[in-house]
């Protein structure tokens, strides 16, 4: 083999590992371009599916229609396990449908039949994904406010506790 021979293949292994370079310098900055207008996409929809006191309040509506149609099966699952409503200043612990069924038709027949509610105020408690919420409940033409307090747990709003069912 002539000098002439082996400069050219040595200037043929030069050029192949150029070309290896910008092929891995091209693939690494497409992956990063990609994860770049990925996170850029990502964005408005992460900021935008933040808790809100409206979802909150939205739960926690749904949960005293499921009371006022006796559906305490539904109006359970609105429920933290430990959730603790407080009865004529008496707290009972939510711990099974059954308790929640006969505390609410004990407190229908006492005060009469929730007719209405309402989410009249609602605040996320500093730092956290609690909300404490006021609704105002009628029962028998009376109207009261409850106090709830309502935790975003996963995708779920699960109320923790209230002053009232």
């Amino acid at each position: 083999m002539n000098r002439h021979q082996q400069f050219q293949q040595q200037k043929k292994g030069s050029l192949r590992w150029l070309w290896i370079s910008l092929a891995v310098l091209g693939v690494v900055m497409f992956i990063s371009l990609v994860l770049v207008i990925g996170f850029i996409a990502l964005l408005p929809y992460s900021q935008s599916h933040q808790p809100v006191v409206g979802d909150a309040m939205k739960a926690t509506g749904q949960y005293y229609i499921a009371i006022e149609n006796n559906d305490y099966t539904l109006a359970y699952n609105y429920l933290d396990r430990n959730a603790t409503i407080t009865v004529h200043g008496r707290p009972i612990v939510m711990r099974s449908v059954e308790t929640l069924a006969t505390t609410s038709r004990t407190l229908d027949t006492q005060d009469g039949v929730i007719t209405e509610s309402t989410a009249t105020d609602g605040n996320f408690e500093p730092g956290k994904n609690i909300v404490d919420l006021t609704m105002n409940v009628t029962r028998n033409g009376q109207s009261s406010d409850a106090h709830v307090k309502i935790e975003l747990v996963g995708s779920d709003w699960k109320i923790l506790s209230a002053d009232g069912i």
